[in-house]
């Protein structure tokens, strides 16, 4: 019985910092929808998120796009 419970005790322990982990995450992803959720609410707040993301994206293709130039120029 005492082993038992000792072992249900472990898995809590292993559990309890997952459960942790998850609700910050969840916690920091609601605040900034509902954050982002005022700034969508205007035209001029859309056009500016999009330009923002249009932005990230040309940013994380450059990289791929030159190490692809860096193959083909070693070919």
């Amino acid at each position: 019985m005492l082993l038992l419970v000792g072992f249900c005790f472990a898995q809590l322990l292993e559990l309890f910092p997952s459960l942790h982990f998850i609700i910050k995450c969840v916690g920091v992803w609601l605040l900034f929808g509902s954050l982002l959720k005022r700034v969508l609410n205007s035209a001029e707040g859309m056009a500016i998120f999009n330009y923002f993301m249009a932005g990230l994206l040309v940013f994380s293709v450059i990289p791929a796009v030159g190490e692809i130039m860096s193959q083909l120029q070693q070919m």
